[in-house]
């Protein structure tokens, strides 16, 4: 239980882009990054990509 909890965390804070903070994970947001350094679309699709695979390993 704690190995997912510890997981989720992680995801959250380094790989999701958060709408609130205009595409930035917090971890981005707290280091002051700024979306011209980023390419959001691409970044929104990798982290979508690998949550379906991590999902992926979890289920079987």
């Amino acid at each position: 239980m704690q190995k997912h909890i510890s997981e989720a965390i992680e995801d959250y804070n380094e790989h999701r882009p958060h709408g609130q903070l205009k595409g930035l994970t917090p971890s981005e947001a707290y280091a002051g990054m700024e979306l011209k350094d980023l390419h959001v679309p691409e970044k929104l699709e990798e982290a979508r990509r690998m949550r379906v695979e991590r999902n992926r390993k979890r289920s079987r």
